[in-house]
C-alpha cells in the first residue's frame, strides 16, 4: 500500500469515518479530487456507489464529464448512477444563486441514494471529496462574508445529513498538490472543469487571489499562498479547540436551564422544547445565543438561523415580556409566558 492510500486508510480509521459495513454512496464529478477519492476507497475495499451529477452548466463539456465518469466506474466494476438537472433553473425556481443551488441539489440527490440502501437495511455513509485547499478557500469565504466561532472551524471532516445520513471527508487532509502528485504517480485519469478557471463563482475568486498572491507578492516573499493557508489551517484548529469549550458550557447551561416537570415537559420528540427564561437570562450573550440555537436544533431546526433571528429572541429573552412570539425560519417559533420559554415546531415536522 503506497504513502497516500495508507494515510488516507489512517484518517478513516482515526476520525471514524467508514466502517467495513458500510455502503458508501460517493459524489463523483470526474475531477482530480473525486477521482483520487474513489479509487482509493475502492482499492481499500470499501462497498462503493459513484453517484455523478450533471448540472447542465457546460454543454458538451458536461456531457463529456458524465461519460468519462461512467467508464471510469466500469472499468473497476463500480456501481454507478448519473443524475442530470437544469442548475440555472433550479437555482431561479428557488431564488438562489448558481453555486448555492449546485450544492443543495448535489446533497440532495446524495441522501435520495442513501435512503434507497437504507431502506434495503444497510449502513450508509456518503463520501465527498473536499480537500485541505477547499478547507483554506471556505475559511475565507466565512471571513470576508462575515463568521462566528463555528463558522472558523472550517469543514466538519463527518457531520450528518439533512435526512440523518453521515457525510464523510475522507481527503480532507490532503493538499491538491498531494492529490495531484497521486493522481500522477498512479496513472489515474481525471477530468478538468473549466470553469474552476473563471472568476464567476466566488470561491473561484478567492482560489485565483490565492494564486496571484505568488505572483504579485504583496507581503514580501516570506508571505506566500501556501504560508497564508498553513495560518488559516491553524486558526481553524484552534478554534476548534475554543468551540469545544463553549460547546461544553452551552450543554451544561442548556441543561440547568431546561424544564422538566408534568406541566412543560422537554421533549423534542414532541417538537418542543422548554427552558426557564429567568436561568437563560442570567447567562452571558454568546452561552444564550448557543442554547437557542441548540433548542432549535434539538426540534429539528439545524440551518438557516441567521444574527437577525438570535437577536430578536435574545432581546425578548432580557425583556421578560410575557406571552409574545419570535418567529424562526420554516414556521419554527419560540413563545415566552410565565417565565418559561418554549421552543416550538411546526405541526408537519414531527408527524
Amino acid at each position: 500500500m503506497g504513502d497516500f492510500l495508507q494515510s488516507v486508510s489512517e484518517f478513516i480509521a482515526k476520525n471514524e469515518l467508514i466502517d467495513t459495513q458500510d455502503k458508501v454512496v460517493v459524489g463523483f464529478s470526474g475531477g482530480p479530487d473525486s477521482a483520487a477519492l474513489l479509487h482509493c476507497l475502492n482499492e481499500l475495499g470499501y462497498d462503493c456507489i459513484a453517484v455523478h451529477i450533471d448540472h447542465s452548466l457546460r454543454g458538451c463539456e458536461s456531457d463529456g464529464d458524465a461519460e468519462f465518469a461512467r467508464i471510469f466506474c466500469h472499468d473497476r466494476g463500480i456501481p454507478f448512477k448519473m443524475f442530470k438537472f437544469d442548475c440555472k433553473r433550479y437555482a431561479k425556481e428557488e431564488a438562489l444563486g448558481v453555486e448555492e443551488a449546485a450544492r443543495n441539489k448535489r446533497y440532495e440527490v446524495f441522501d435520495a441514494v442513501a435512503d434507497e440502501f437504507i431502506a434495503q437495511g444497510n449502513n450508509v455513509c456518503i463520501a465527498v471529496a473536499q480537500n485541505q485547499n477547499d478547507q483554506v478557500e471556505t475559511l475565507i469565504m466565512r471571513l470576508i462574508r462575515g463568521t462566528g466561532m463555528e463558522g472558523l472551524c472550517g469543514i466538519d471532516v463527518k457531520r450528518k445529513s439533512r435526512t440523518g445520513a453521515l457525510i464523510v471527508r475522507p481527503i480532507l487532509n490532503k493538499s491538491r498538490e498531494d492529490i495531484m502528485a497521486f493522481l500522477e504517480e498512479e496513472n489515474i485519469p481525471y477530468r478538468l472543469d473549466s470553469s474552476n478557471f473563471e472568476p464567476d463563482y466566488f470561491r473561484n475568486r478567492v482560489r485565483l487571489a490565492l494564486a496571484r498572491i505568488d505572483e504579485s507578492k504583496p507581503f514580501g516573499d516570506e508571505i506566500d499562498s501556501k504560508f497564508i493557508e498553513k495560518s488559516i489551517l491553524r486558526l481553524c484548529e484552534n478554534a476548534k479547540a475554543d468551540a469545544l469549550f463553549l460547546k461544553e458550557l452551552t450543554d451544561a447551561a442548556y441543561e440547568k436551564a431546561a424544564i422538566e416537570d408534568s406541566n412543560a415537559s422537554c421533549s423534542a420528540v414532541k417538537g418542543e422544547i422548554v427552558l426557564s427564561s429567568k436561568e437563560v437570562s442570567g447567562f452571558d450573550k454568546p452561552i444564550r445565543y448557543r442554547i437557542i440555537k441548540k433548542a432549535f436544533e434539538d426540534i429539528g431546526l439545524k440551518a438557516d438561523i441567521e444574527k437577525v433571528h438570535l437577536l430578536a429572541a435574545d432581546r425578548m429573552i432580557l425583556k421578560g415580556v410575557g406571552n409574545k412570539v419570535c418567529e424562526f425560519p420554516n414556521g419554527y417559533r419560540m413563545k415566552m409566558n410565565r417565565g418559561l420559554l418554549r421552543f416550538i415546531a411546526p405541526e408537519e415536522s414531527f408527524k
